[in-house]
């Protein structure tokens, strides 16, 4: 055990190793083998990470331990800030804290996170890993006055007179410390000429300083694991926990990895619960890549269906099993109505696999269209293709092979007319149609259509001959067109046309009118025996009465 004297009228002191081993073994039965596909040894957390104070305020720990149902949540402390001149207490007041008084656990983590510069979701992973804190209903006395695992060595006994504040301002005072000092600063809180992880110890060597590779030993002398550090953070976090994940075994359902030496499992945990509570996504954009194979047409036509081809590999070594994988799609803008091609899940996408997928989707809408591949993972959106290519649709090439006509060039108010027109699909694709038609409107208002067919697909370079009959039973204007009905919108095809029917004015001729005597006197009876009357209109003209005068 070494000891660090920290300035101040309670000492502080940090040692080699917490890992209280018992609840470490005991942590492990409900953790999901899945999760380590986020780990990486070398680098446990980003330095921004770890630092970022303020990721949660108070409010928002105490939301997060009791929706976890921690016991902690419903427990008060006293805030111990030491002696009247130290450091620790003008730090406290200057973030508002109200020293020697009781307030919620909540309260407790957010103080030391704000003034040592500790994220506190750092400390709630902490307390996990340490203790089962977090998830804990109710905790014993021993979990709640070692909750940090501080001045609680692998190696030895942990301290007896230990609290819930001070070993949260401990252990978050010593990740800060030992932060500084992995970065090369050796004055922050104190000075200093040396850092206790900075020589070779029976647990590593040659150091903790990021920037190289570090031998890590077990208890028993075996070099089990050989990591490069990425980073000042990661070297805290194993200054303050000295072993890395190893599990050759397999043991509690967890993933075999290395080949020798004994189980360790602090950093695995950290990790797991920090990216399963605060991160999922960075187990997939850490371990998952994706590749195109195929993209759809930068510029297809309304109706159209594009497809878009996308494989996705596993760099991990185990499963990981993602809620959906699919292709987003935003209509003008990245935050524009969701148009997406799909999605297809859950998925496990196996170790060291590449796995293909194909999304298609009809294009309903004329205008720019943003679409990238996606996966959805514990809660998070994973985006990939730096948010996607550009689509931008246009209506389909559609014409009028043989123009749109009326059987009659004169139309009558009563008359029925048959409208007709030929429509071919000039596009290399096939279009798909909700209804194809020849609308015509009274006035432009009132309808009189003649057809409409549909839904349908359209071959390419096929056509469609649409005709139908209807009654103009009015006189007056109207307006006819060939139409396209797709994804709720209306285009029209060739030219409006136009005709007004009009109003009848009978127009009869009489011929063959035969009589009884063609040369008769005064007086005489005279019969009409034959005659023929012709409406010479293209309607039917009701008459009341006919008769000869």
């Amino acid at each position: 055990m070494q000891i660090l004297i920290k300035p101040a009228s309670i000492l502080k002191i940090f040692i080699l190793a917490f890992v209280v081993m018992a609840f470490a073994f005991a942590l492990q039965v409900s953790l999901s083998p899945k999760v380590f596909a986020g780990y990486d040894g070398g680098k446990l957390i980003d330095n921004a990470a770890f630092l970022d104070a303020n990721s949660m305020n108070a409010s928002q720990i105490q939301s997060f331990l009791v929706g976890k149902g921690a016991g902690i949540a419903n427990m008060n402390f006293v805030l111990n800030c030491y002696g009247q001149e130290s450091k620790e207490r003008q730090w406290y007041t200057a973030v508002g804290a109200a020293c020697d008084t009781s307030m919620p656990a909540s309260s407790i983590i957010f103080y030391a996170a704000q003034i040592y510069g500790i994220n506190p979701k750092i400390i709630l992973a902490t307390l996990q890993k340490e203790q089962s804190l977090v998830t804990a209903p109710n905790p014993t006395s021993w979990q709640i006055n070692q909750a940090m695992g501080y001045a609680c060595p692998t190696s030895g006994q942990c301290a007896g007179s230990s609290t819930f504040p001070y070993q949260i301002d401990s252990g978050t005072w010593v990740l800060r410390y030992h932060y500084e000092r992995a970065s090369g600063n050796m004055s922050w809180w104190t000075q200093s000429s040396s850092w206790t992880c900075g020589t070779a110890k029976s647990l590593y060597t040659p150091n903790l300083y990021p920037g190289q590779n570090v031998n890590f030993i077990d208890q028993d002398g075996v070099l089990y694991r050989t990591l490069y550090l990425h980073n000042a953070a990661s070297s805290s976090m194993y200054c303050y926990t000295p072993h890395t994940y190893n599990n050759p075994q397999g043991l509690y359902g967890l993933p075999v990895y290395g080949t020798v030496g004994r189980y360790y499992t602090g950093s695995y945990n950290f990790v797991q619960y920090y990216e399963l509570w605060f991160d999922p996504g960075s187990t997939i954009t850490n371990n998952v890549t994706m590749n195109i194979i195929s993209q759809p047409d930068a510029s297809p036509a309304r109706g159209q269906t594009v497809s878009y081809t996308i494989s996705f590999r596993n760099n991990a070594s185990t499963n990981i099993v993602v809620d959906a994988i699919g292709i987003v799609g935003r209509a003008g803008s990245l935050n524009g109505a969701n148009l997406d091609f799909g999605w297809q899940g859950p998925i496990t996408l196996a170790p060291g696999i590449t796995q293909q997928y194909t999304f298609t989707s009809p294009i309903r809408d004329t205008g720019v269209l943003y679409v990238w591949p996606a996966v959805y993972y514990q809660g998070v959106y994973v985006q990939y293709n730096n948010w996607g290519s550009t689509i931008v649709s246009r209506a389909p090439n559609f014409t009028l092979s043989q123009p749109l006509t009326t059987s009659s060039t004169t139309i009558y108010a009563g008359q029925n007319v048959t409208f007709s027109a030929v429509l071919k699909n000039n596009e290399a694709y096939s279009i798909s149609y909700d209804a194809l038609g020849i609308p015509v409107k009274f006035y432009d208002r009132y309808g009189y259509d003649a057809v409409w067919v549909g839904p349908g697909v359209i071959a390419p370079g096929a056509e469609i001959t649409l005709s139908g009959t209807r009654i103009i039973d009015k006189p007056g204007p109207f307006t006819y067109w060939v139409s396209n009905y797709y994804s709720d919108t209306y285009s029209t095809i060739g030219s409006v046309k136009r005709f007004n029917s009009l109003e009848v004015t009978p127009n009869f001729s009489v011929t063959g009118m035969t009589f009884s005597n063609t040369a008769p006197v005064q007086g005489e009876n005279l019969n009409v025996t034959e005659f023929k009357i012709t409406n010479n209109l293209p309607v039917p003209i009701d008459v009341d009465a006919v008769g000869v005068v």
